[in-house]
């Protein structure tokens, strides 16, 4: 049997609530969508090896680093 979130009964319920339990509500929320966020947005650095080389492999790297190197 799937569950559906019906969100027109969630709001239903939440003007029920004080505004006391609303803002506890919204920081109970908040926190668990950072939490997720934060399980879903970590990285390893290492996984950034290799990107981006496309884009430097018709470069001649020592005239670009020399012509960078005419601004300072």
């Amino acid at each position: 049997m799937e569950h559906t979130v019906n969100i027109e009964k969630l709001l239903s319920e939440v003007r029920k609530l004080d505004n006391t339990k609303k803002i506890d509500l919204i920081s109970q929320i908040q926190a668990q969508v950072n939490r997720e966020t934060k399980k879903t947005s970590t990285k390893n650095l290492k996984d950034l090896k290799g990107l981006g080389a496309s884009l430097w492999q018709k470069v001649n790297i020592e005239e670009y680093l020399n012509e960078e190197r005419k601004w300072s």
